[in-house]
């Protein structure tokens, strides 16, 4: 949200403690308020985007690489193995008002929830760009209907310039074999998970390459 719309609402609402709880609201409400786009944002970010290429998340991946800038959150490894064995995703309609039912710090825990709950949502986890070109890549985990292979992100709006690259996986497997706590490819699981996920992805792509076409 701008200063401009900021200012607006500081004079509106009081933000104090004491007015949090003769209000009843969630203390985080208010924080929410502050977080999301107001219109001025709305326009920045279009006017930014029209001005970008578009720039396809793999493309953008290679080069954080070879220019050793990808970040702490972004291991190395994790990165080459979902440039050779990820898939691009597409989300299925914008989330209305720009806002995501669930946090996005929770895109794990909600994913996974949400693909054990049967309804016909598959576990995908990966890496994601948040305002096309502007943001910068970042684990993530979303959900896919087995239907139509659309993407659905219940933690990130689903705007259209957001890029996701990732693997679906099988939960029965991954919660069995894999440690999942902050995701499958999150630092302090990958070395418990890496050889798991190897072989689990070799598979896949052997099964893949066994099955005749037609």
């Amino acid at each position: 949200m701008c200063r401009r719309c900021c200012l607006r609402i500081h004079n509106t609402y009081h933000f104090g403690l004491d007015s949090r709880v003769e209000m009843g609201d969630n203390p985080n409400s208010h924080y929410q308020r502050f977080r999301k786009p107001c219109r001025h944002d709305k326009k920045r970010i279009r006017q930014m985007s029209n001005l970008l290429p578009e720039i396809p998340i793999q493309r953008k991946l290679e080069y954080l690489m070879k220019t050793d800038t990808l970040g702490e959150g972004l291991p190395r490894e994790v990165v080459e193995l979902l440039l050779e064995y990820g898939q691009t995703f597409t989300a299925a309609v914008p989330t209305p008002h720009w806002q995501a039912p669930e946090p996005y710090w929770q895109c794990f825990n909600t994913a996974c929830a949400i693909g054990l709950a049967g309804e016909g949502y598959l576990y995908a986890e990966g890496i994601a760009m948040c305002f096309g070109n502007i943001g910068n890549p970042m684990l993530h985990a979303w959900n896919v209907d087995s239907a139509t292979e659309h993407l659905y992100d219940f933690t990130w709006p689903m705007a259209p310039w957001n890029q996701y690259l990732g693997i679906v996986f099988d939960l029965a497997w991954t919660k069995e074999y894999c440690a999942m706590p902050h995701g499958i490819f999150h630092s302090e699981n990958w070395s418990r998970n890496r050889d798991p996920i190897r072989e689990y992805l070799a598979s896949q792509s052997q099964a893949n390459t066994d099955t005749p076409r037609d």
